[in-house]
């Protein structure tokens, strides 16, 4: 009777030491598929970025327009951060140096507009008849008051100095935080 009861626990050992070994590889191959299914996705938003890239630059090449952003009424949840892009072209017979503000300057209740982070590179030289495309980084803290706030773009260019002075082309947009 003894040999039965060690029989038994050495049975019981294998089998948790199988079921362990399955529950690993589950846990491996479920962890396989989810690294796949995340590089996948984050693929497909790199190819929508350079999507919206190319359309703004083929909207600049098509028109006479200077300065093209996606968003006229861009919205955002408290404590959100995103990109956006904008495009510029030079459309002057030389290179030029280019200064880009962004910046909100109002809002339509009691929303303070000075709260809200929008960055991007300020400075940068854009080669006659070329476009550049840049992002605006856009952060809401998470105790921003819900309104519209009235944004814009504002462009200066100088084609002889690094110092931009004269007004280029300047665009204007809405953000609304909810």
């Amino acid at each position: 009777m003894r040999n039965n009861l060690k029989k038994g626990s050495l049975s019981l050992s294998i089998n948790a030491i199988v079921v362990l070994i399955m529950a690993i590889t589950m846990l491996g191959l479920g962890l396989a598929f989810m690294k796949n299914s995340m590089g996948s996705t984050m693929k497909q938003f790199a190819n929508v970025n350079e999507d919206i890239k190319a359309e703004m630059i083929k909207e600049l090449q098509e028109s006479s327009g200077r300065l093209t952003f996606k968003g006229e009424d861009v919205k955002f949840k408290q404590g959100e951060k995103r990109e956006m892009y904008f495009a510029l072209k030079n459309d002057m017979t030389g290179p030029a140096f280019f200064n880009v503000t962004v910046a909100c300057n109002g809002a339509m209740g009691s929303g303070t507009a000075s709260t809200l982070t929008l960055n991007t590179f300020k400075n940068f030289t854009i080669d006659p008849g070329k476009i550049q495309v840049a992002k605006i980084a856009i952060a809401v803290t998470a105790t921003q008051v819900p309104d519209t706030y009235s944004c814009f773009i504002n462009t200066a260019y100088n084609s002889t100095s690094a110092v931009p002075d004269a007004k280029y082309e300047n665009k204007n947009f809405y953000l609304t935080v909810e």
